[in-house]
């Protein structure tokens, strides 16, 4: 569980650092929502790792089912931050929306690879 919480920590200062660091980002970074994006999903990775480790107990399909959910839940929580961005913000929008699609592919893959572990090592 360290170790993922670690892993995730480090790509969530990755990330910050990567949009302080590019130039054509550097406005929709130092708004207080980016940061707040990137931190909600670190925590949204780590509260969902918690999740499929409780339910590597279950029957195989109650942990196929459990992982999908996260995913689909991951995926409608994506699409609302945009929604939300995109009605009530007026700068910044498409580096916005293209951040956060790379954030969660980003906290996805990681947590996928997180969730095969724990198949693995089951």
């Amino acid at each position: 569980m360290k170790s993922f919480i670690l892993k995730s920590g480090v790509l969530a200062v990755l990330i910050l650092i990567a949009t302080y660091s590019i130039p054509s980002l550097k406005g929709m970074s130092s708004t207080i929502v980016w940061p707040a994006v990137v931190v909600f999903y670190f925590c949204l990775n780590v509260l969902f790792n918690m999740w499929v480790k409780k339910a590597k107990y279950a029957s195989p399909i109650g942990f196929s089912v459990a992982v999908n959910g996260m995913a689909a839940a991951k995926m409608f929580i994506t699409l609302g931050i945009v929604i939300v961005y995109l009605l009530t913000q007026t700068e910044f929008k498409t580096e916005f929306s293209i951040g956060v699609f790379i954030v969660f592919a980003l906290n996805s893959a990681l947590f996928v690879m997180s969730s095969q572990g724990i198949v693995r090592k089951g």
